[in-house]
């Protein structure tokens, strides 16, 4: 009986393509694998997450007029220093309305932008500098036989100045505004009667709104500075090693 000899098997071409395109992929998604990131630059997931921001206090220096209201002018004969005293509240009142404006306005751009705003711990710590004077200018006065009426604007000048650092403490960002450039302005009036009556003076309000403005003016010329990409931008670089 004659013995049957088998000859090799002879490989596919069209398995051994398939089994070099397997091979390839396979090393790809192993690459993929070892390359992606495995937590955020603050230890998140795949995705670095946006940072929380701490606005801190503005610290304000503020130089304005003293509105001169029915009260003010009683406190001011009452008092040996009537006058120091009515200027030392008008700048608390504007300082304050100054303050809680500029929180206000912070916290809404952010808040825009997804930033969390935050009061301790921090990724991101911003701080400010407000030196401002109101200065009055007269543009007309008219006397009646009842009243005296006196008009004028008042005009803002001085700096801004803001930093932005990590928590640490290094300085990411910051900028110097001048103030007079921002052009705000407001109009007031006073009206004395001759009578020696109660003065009418829009003074006071003319002052908060004009501060309402700047912080207005402000905002629009940093908030380009704090979009959610620059922001994120600015923290992932102050991370890197």
């Amino acid at each position: 009986m004659s013995r049957i000899v088998k000859s090799p098997m002879k490989k596919s071409p069209f398995n051994t393509c398939k089994f070099i395109l397997i091979t390839a992929l396979l090393s790809c998604l192993a690459f993929q694998a070892q390359a992606q990131p495995r937590g955020g630059w603050f230890g998140g997931g795949e995705e670095a997450p946006l940072p929380s921001l701490r606005i801190q206090h503005s610290e304000i220096s503020l130089d304005g007029p003293t509105p001169m209201d029915g009260q003010s002018l009683q406190l001011l004969l009452s008092l040996p220093n009537g006058l120091g005293q009515l200027k030392q509240a008008a700048v608390e009142r504007f300082s304050t309305h100054l303050q809680t404006e500029l929180q206000s306005r912070f916290t809404e751009m952010l808040t825009d932008e997804d930033i969390p705003v935050v009061q301790q711990d921090s990724d991101l710590v911003l701080d400010s500098t407000v030196d401002v004077a109101i200065r009055q200018q007269i543009r007309d006065v008219m006397k009646s036989k009842r009243h005296d009426t006196e008009k004028g604007s008042l005009k803002v000048y001085g700096t801004f100045r803001y930093t932005l650092r990590d928590r640490q403490g290094a300085l990411l960002d910051e900028q110097l505004l001048d103030l007079e450039s921002l052009e705000v302005e407001r109009r007031y009036v006073t009206r004395t009667p001759r009578d020696g009556g109660a003065v009418e003076d829009s003074t006071g309000p003319a002052v908060e709104r004009a501060l309402t403005d700047l912080v207005e003016e402000i905002v629009d010329q940093i908030e380009d500075r704090f979009e959610s990409d620059t922001l994120q931008e600015l923290a992932m670089k102050d991370q890197a090693p």
